[in-house]
Formats: C-alpha cells, sequence, structure tokens
C-alpha cells in the first residue's frame, strides 16, 4: 500500500482495473527489457506497442509499482493509462517521435502482452532478490525479458546525459551495467530472455520484430511489420566516429569486451 501522497493513484488504478478486469484474462506473458543507455531499446519498445495484442509502456513505472505493492491487475491498468498518453499526447520516446500510422500505439484488440521497456529495471534484478520475486507474480510467472545490444563504442559515445564525463569514464560506466546484465540474465534464466542486436533489428526491422514477437507469444501480419519498417531508418547510427577515441581506449575497451558472450563480434571499425 502506497503512502498518502500515492493514494490517489492507488485508488484510480484500482478502480480502472476493475472495469478492464475481464480484458486482463488473456495476458500471457509480462515483458521487460535489460538494457543499456542509448542502446536502442526505445524504438524497440515502440514498436511492439503498436502491435493489436501489446502494451509496451515505457518511463519505469513496472519495477517502482512492483515493489510499492501494487497488484497485477493495477500494474496493467496504470501501463496501460500510460501508453494511451504517450500516443494521444505524441510525446517523443528517447529523444524521437515513433508514432507508427494505422497501428495500435495506445490500444489493443486482444491484450497478451503487457510491459515497460524500462532498461534499468532489468538491470536491477540481478542485485534485488525482492524485487525478482515480486515481478514473478506478474502474468502468472510468464516474465521474458529483450536484451538489447548495440556496438559498445556506439553506446560510450552516446551517453549524451553524461556528456561532462571523458570516454573512460563512459566506459567504466557501461562495462558496469554490462556486468549487471550478466547477473540479472543469471537470476531469470536464460530461457527467459531474448537477444535483441540494435543493429541486426534496423537492418531488418521485419524479420527481427517477428522473431520478438514469436518470443513473446504473438503473431504478426505484413500490415503490421510494413508500417513499422516505414519509421526506422535504413541504417543504424555509428556515434563512435563522431567521438575522439584514442588507440589505447579502442583497444582498452575490445579487451574489456570479451568478457562478455553478448558482446562477441562486435569491432571499433565495423
Amino acid at each position: 500500500m502506497p503512502k498518502r501522497k500515492g493514494m490517489a493513484l492507488w485508488a484510480r488504478s484500482m478502480f480502472q482495473s476493475l472495469k478492464r478486469r475481464r480484458e486482463f484474462d488473456q495476458i500471457q506473458s509480462f515483458c521487460m527489457f535489460i538494457g543499456y543507455p542509448r542502446s536502442g531499446h526505445t524504438i524497440v519498445g515502440a514498436l511492439l506497442d503498436a502491435h493489436p495484442d501489446i502494451i509496451l509502456s515505457t518511463g519505469g513505472l513496472a519495477a517502482h509499482l512492483v515493489e510499492r505493492g501494487y497488484l497485477p491487475m493495477q500494474i496493467y491498468s496504470i501501463l496501460i493509462d500510460r501508453s494511451q498518453y504517450l500516443a494521444a499526447s505524441g510525446v517523443d520516446r528517447g529523444g524521437y517521435f515513433y508514432n507508427v500510422q494505422n497501428q495500435w500505439q495506445g490500444r489493443y484488440r486482444e491484450l497478451k502482452v503487457i510491459g515497460d521497456k524500462f532498461g534499468a529495471d532489468g538491470l536491477r534484478i540481478g542485485e534485488n532478490d525482492r524485487l525478482w520475486s515480486r515481478l514473478q507474480h506478474l502474468a502468472g510467472g510468464r516474465v521474458r525479458f529483450l536484451h538489447v545490444v548495440r556496438n559498445p563504442y556506439d553506446i560510450i559515445s552516446s551517453m549524451r546525459k553524461r556528456r561532462n564525463m571523458s570516454l573512460e569514464q563512459r566506459a567504466d560506466l557501461f562495462f558496469g551495467k554490462a556486468e549487471q546484465a550478466t547477473r540479472s540474465i543469471t537470476r531469470v534464466g536464460a530461457q527467459a530472455v531474448l537477444e535483441v542486436r540494435h543493429e541486426s533489428f534496423v537492418m531488418d526491422v521485419r524479420g527481427e520484430l517477428n522473431r520478438i514477437c514469436s518470443f513473446l507469444g504473438v503473431q504478426t501480419t505484413a500490415d503490421y511489420l510494413n508500417d513499422c519498417a516505414a519509421i526506422v531508418y535504413s541504417s543504424p547510427s555509428q556515434s563512435r566516429f563522431s567521438s575522439q577515441w584514442t588507440p589505447e581506449l579502442i583497444a582498452s575497451v575490445a579487451e574489456r569486451m570479451q568478457a562478455f558472450d553478448f558482446l562477441d563480434g562486435y569491432r571499433y571499425g565495423e
């Protein structure tokens, strides 16, 4: 139960969830992200939210609500409201507008998957036993994770909120999060996690979206895939080439990447 200042949200979410409770019967899984700043998970979440059977909100609400003792149906209702707000207001997601024409952002036909794309919540699970235990009550324990990975050199270069930090400091921050991701994946089990490479997603939106939706248990249509692909850039941004990388730092990052299987194959020059 929240403190007094949160009572209005508690009461409203309870009222809304009771109105929608029959719509929650078809939920098959709860989707969360394990991600890093500037990794590209925002576009993945926005396009999934456009699916007719998925509500994928943003804003880091899910874990916050779970920790404060909200019931699953209250959490579902709040995430629906958040998705509807983003769709109706045209608010940008992560600095970009990802409105998919002719599709279902903020709405749903049959709610089979619901979740929150805030990647930091997924990183916390490796250190927070209580959070993971409580999350398992969502969707009958069918919690699924998308681990969105991008070339580390691009992530490190693109940490715009960390402009006052050197590339070396940003690299330390990134690899700290990579260690968190490893612990979280170990905690939830590899079978509950699907790795999504940002570069592969951008280059093959239709194929990757179809693979993700299959993992989550929903089907796709050609119209949905085509409409989503229409708003994605034709090639991934390579922001690493706009930063001043020294040969020593390039080599250091390459060496540190070897500790993480999910970073295998990434290079500075490719």
